[in-house]
Formats: structure tokens, sequence, C-alpha cells
């Protein structure tokens, strides 16, 4: 009796565990996901935060759909070669239906074009080439909400953080205004926990 040759297409089981791992949409902890962008290389911590953007991009459309879809409707949708597949083609669709501001819109997308160099070039890229600087430098001020306080890699590194970090509350909450307000509401709260030390006594 002949073995049967497995089929190509058949998922192991492992595989299957870890799709259900990542298909699991739960809003990023934003304190990790810093934690973990400020620790990694700066090729690393754009392919990640665009990687983010991304499926928080998915779920602000998704809250947008009015009809009535499954999740295999969901799936159809968002194929690759359908037409919310491509980030390029999500980022525009979110902006011309009101999901997304048009600063959002500008940054998601400069957002993707440093993970398209990053992900598929053979050169090495990081904050100190000026490739890949000047381009980080549109998200930050005047265009962005987060100022760069010196022209260094690390000054780079730590704007581009907090910009993208501004860009997963904005797409959490809705809308920059809502991010900002969330943002300050977070702020009050760690000052209303910290005490300051205790005086010294008089003499």
């Amino acid at each position: 009796m002949e073995t049967p040759i497995p089929s190509i297409y058949q998922t192991p089981n492992s595989v299957k565990t870890l799709r259900a791992y990542y298909k699991d949409r739960a809003l990023p902890d934003v304190a990790h996901v810093a934690a973990e962008l400020n620790g990694i290389s700066d090729r690393a911590s754009v392919i990640l935060l665009a990687a983010i953007l991304d499926d928080l991009l998915n779920f602000r459309i998704t809250q947008s759909i009015t009809a009535q879809l499954n999740d295999d409707d969901m799936t159809h949708a968002f194929r690759f070669e359908g037409p919310l597949g491509a980030l390029s083609h999500r980022i525009e669709i979110a902006y011309l239906f009101g999901s997304i501001e048009l600063a959002t819109y500008k940054e998601l997308n400069i957002i993707r074009e440093m993970r398209n160099a990053c992900a598929h070039s053979s050169f090495v890229l990081n904050f100190t080439k000026p490739e890949m600087a000047n381009v980080a430098k549109r998200l930050f001020a005047p265009h962005g909400v987060v100022s760069l306080p010196q022209d260094t890699p690390d000054d780079i590194k730590s704007a581009f953080v907090t910009a993208g970090l501004f860009l997963i509350q904005t797409l959490a909450h809705g809308s920059r205004a809502e991010a900002a307000k969330h943002i300050q509401k977070e702020l009050r709260q760690l000052a209303a926990h910290h005490t300051l030390p205790d005086e010294p006594p008089q003499p």
C-alpha cells in the first residue's frame, strides 16, 4: 500500500495556532509598543510600526463599514488582490470615506514608503542615512505634531517613535483631536499619582 503524499495545501496545527494569535485584533498596549520600538533597530522599528498601523487602519475601516458582513466577507474584502488588499489602497479609501484626516493620510503614506524601503532594500538602512532621515523628518513639525529636539540619529529615532505612537492613538480613537485628548488624560492621571518627596524638616 502506497503512503499518501501529503497535500502542499495542508496547514500544520502549530501554524493555525500562530495565525489565531496574530489575528486577535485587540488594540495594542501603547507602553509596550513604545518599549519595543525603542529597543529594536531603526529598520525593525519602521517595519513593526507600519504593521501595527496597518492593523489599526483595518480596524478603523471596518468601523466605517455599514453593510452587514461576516468574517468570511471581511476576509474577502481585505484579500490581497481585493479593493482593500494593499496598504496604499486602504490608506486612500480610508481618507476618501472620511475615516482618517488629511494629515493622518499623509503621515501613513510616509511610513508606508519607509516600510517599503526597510523591508525590501538590500542596503543598510537606519536614521544615520540621509535617505531615511530626510523622509522621517516629514513626520515632524511643522508638518506633524512632534518636534525634533536636535538633528541626531537618536533624536530622529525618538521623534519617529513618538509620532508613531500618536498615529496609533489617532487610529485607535478615531481622530487626531481624540488622540490628543486621550494623551492629555493619561498625562493628568500620571500627574495625579505622582507623589513629591517629603520636604526636609525646617531648622
